[in-house]
């Protein structure tokens, strides 16, 4: 019969999106300019394992907060969209970003807060807010230290800087 009960969709551990997380992109939403920019520390579908490795699927912050996001998952976006020949065997599921330099400055405000880490976002990026998901690698009291939290719920922290 087509319409019995469908397979279960399998489990990895926990939701995309944990407590608190749809509040945090609708405060973005309500809060924030069009025009505004995000970082995040959430590019992976889940948090990488090395079993796992990063599939850079995550896109639900830009969807939800309907803002743009410097780099969330990349998966989507094939490098020709932003200009770029991709490599004829390019994974686009679990390949790397195309862009180390822009990836490396996002990730150092979330892995190594430091006013100079977080200044660089918005100086050389225009990022004017922060989207923590502390499933991912942060160190949140730095963050905290260096930008003012402007939201705080569940597994999410909202800086502006």
């Amino acid at each position: 019969d087509l319409l019995a009960d469908p397979l279960p969709a399998p489990r990895l551990g926990r939701e995309v999106i944990g407590p608190g997380g749809v509040e945090a992109a609708r405060w973005l939403r309500e809060h924030t300019a069009t025009s505004d920019l995000i970082a995040t520390n959430a590019h992976c579908q889940f948090p990488a394992t090395s079993q796992t490795g990063c599939e850079a699927r995550n896109f639900w912050i830009a969807a939800s907060s309907e803002r743009r996001v410097l780099v969330e998952g990349w998966s989507y976006i094939s490098r020709s969209d932003v200009g770029l020949a991709p490599p004829p065997d390019e994974d686009v599921v679990a390949g790397p970003f195309w862009d180390p330099t822009k990836l490396r400055a996002n990730d150092a405000a979330f892995d190594h807060p430091t006013k100079q880490s977080v200044q660089r976002l918005s100086r050389n990026y225009g990022v004017r807010w922060l989207f923590v998901d502390r499933h991912y690698p942060v160190d949140a009291a730095g963050l905290k230290a260096v930008g003012r939290v402007v939201f705080e719920r569940g597994d999410y922290i909202v800086p502006s800087l």
